[in-house]
Formats: C-alpha cells, structure tokens, sequence
C-alpha cells in the first residue's frame, strides 16, 4: 500500500477547489503514516511540504470577508468556504499549523451568510446548508440551532446531507 501513495502535487486547475480538493488525500495520507507508526521519511517530507504550501496558497487566497471563492480573487462562496474551512481545520487538528485567525474569519463568514432553513427553502439551499452546519461542527463552531432546524427539514435533504446531518 506504501508503494501506491502518491502526493498530489499540483492540482489541474489553480481554482480553490482543486487545491482544497489535492490538499484532503495528502492530508489523509500523512494521518495514516502518524496513525500508524509508519516510517516512509520521503513520502512523510514531501506530504509535509504539500500540506504546508496548500495552506499558505489558501491563507493567501481567503477574501477580506474571510471567505474564498472558486478561484482566487472571486466573490466568496459559501461552499468553496465551508469547504476550505473542514480541510484546514482538520490540518489543524492533524497538527499542521494553520493561523486560528484564518478559522476564525471563515467561521464569522460562513454564519453571516447562513440563513435560517424553513418548509420554504428549496432542497439545494438545505444540501448546502448541511454541508456547512457539517463543516462548521467538524471546526467545532457546530450550530445546535441549525441543527435542529435543518433536522424538521430532513425529508427534503438528499441522502449525503441527512448523511453529514446524522454526524
């Protein structure tokens, strides 16, 4: 399994999406090397250097609203946000240094753009909704209000948001 593992170098496009997107399996990887006890010095150096300069491009790129967008420069979006905010939290978390003030921006932009779901909201707006409730608990910024309220609503979620609403 060691011989398969590869760092995701460069992703295809220089959207924040694709950095975010190459950043998780690296992530994911370096846990699984720690977890483990698993000494691979190459692979452990170069998934480090990966995960650093992925996090010094995002911190680069959040917008002064303390959100990103699909590309650098663009109008923050609230799903590249909440996005963004679960890879680097969890980088955090994984022991990576990520400014706290960085979270802390993305957290203040993702409630600010937060509206409140109702038997009105279409199902997309809930989808994401739970995907950003899932990103901000997982940050540990979780909303029990949102919840809740995304919980009265769960009938119109598709089965990956009731899915990141039930974690």
């Amino acid at each position: 399994i060691l011989d398969t593992l590869e760092v995701l170098e460069s992703p295809a496009y220089d959207c924040n999406e694709q950095v975010i997107s190459s950043f998780f399996p690296n992530l994911q990887a370096y846990l699984v090397l720690q977890s483990f006890g698993i000494e691979a010095l190459d692979l452990q150096a170069r998934l480090e250097t990966s995960l650093k300069e992925g996090v010094e491009t995002l911190v680069a790129r959040q917008n002064e609203d303390g959100g990103w967008g699909w590309w650098p420069g663009q109008q923050t979006d609230q799903t590249i946000t909440a996005y963004v905010l679960l890879g680097l939290s969890s980088a955090q978390k994984a022991g990576i240094e990520v400014p706290d003030q960085v979270l802390q921006d993305a957290v203040v932009t993702l409630y600010a753009s937060t509206i409140s779901p109702n038997m009105g909201t279409k199902p997309w707006q809930l989808n994401q909704l739970a995907f950003v409730n899932f990103a901000l608990s997982k940050a540990d910024n979780g909303d029990d209000r949102l919840a809740t309220q995304l919980y009265e609503v769960r009938d119109q979620l598709s089965p990956w948001a009731q899915a990141l609403l039930a974690v």
